[in-house]
Parts: structure tokens; C-alpha cells; sequence
């Protein structure tokens, strides 16, 4: 599970952050993200985590941290920021969800004269 750290200061480094993360379970990945126009790191992060609890542990133990002068903040990322593999249900790693299935089409309410005049009465 990925958690997302912002107001981080430009000059983080992958080290560092996993030095920070690796006290609550194991560091899959990390990613800086880089303004593509000025090149510069944007402030955040997204640090992917072997499970959900230790996603959860690190977030809860990490939020609003100080970080050289910095108070960072950080959530863990919900389903949509990460795309179809994680539309799991919790507790259930590895198994996608079922799609929601599309509501019926809307038809607006109408009174007893409009019914009558389309059914030409």
C-alpha cells in the first residue's frame, strides 16, 4: 500500500525517507516526483509499503513529523490516485473488487397530463 508525504523539503532524499519508513515494516519503493518543466522535485513522495498495516503503522506514527525544519504531512493514497490494482477490498489482497454496476437511466418525473399528451389521450 502506498502512502503519499508532502511538504517535504526539495532536497529529500530516497535514503532518507526509507530510513524513516523502514522502522514500520518494509520498503517496497520510493518516488520523488520532478516538476517536468523546472526539473525540480516537487516537495513530495510516495512511498509504497509491503502491506496495508504497515502502511498504516508508519503513517500514524510519521504524520506532522519534523523534518529538517519541516512539518510534513502524509496520507495513505486511496484507490483512485493508484489505478486498477488498487481497487482491493480490505482484507482482501490480491482479489479485485467487482465493478459497480451502472445506474439505471434517469427518467424525470412527470405529471398525469404530460403522461396523457405522450400517450396521445
Amino acid at each position: 500500500m502506498k502512502v503519499i508525504v508532502r511538504d517535504l523539503p526539495y532536497g529529500t532524499t530516497e535514503q532518507e525517507l526509507r530510513g524513516m519508513f523502514q522502522q514500520h515494516g518494509d520498503v517496497v519503493s520510493i518516488e520523488l516526483p520532478v516538476d517536468h518543466i523546472t526539473g525540480q522535485r516537487t516537495g513530495s513522495a510516495i512511498v509504497e509499503m509491503a502491506t496495508p498495516a504497515q502502511a498504516e503503522d508508519a503513517a500514524r506514527h510519521l504524520r506532522h513529523q519534523v523534518f529538517r525544519g519541516r512539518r510534513f504531512r502524509m496520507r495513505l493514497a486511496r484507490a483512485a490516485e493508484l489505478g486498477e490494482d488498487a481497487l482491493l477490498r480490505p482484507g482482501e489482497e490480491g482479489k479485485p473488487s467487482e465493478p459497480r454496476p451502472k445506474p439505471p437511466p434517469h427518467r424525470p418525473e412527470t405529471s398525469p397530463g404530460t403522461r396523457a399528451r405522450r400517450a396521445g389521450l
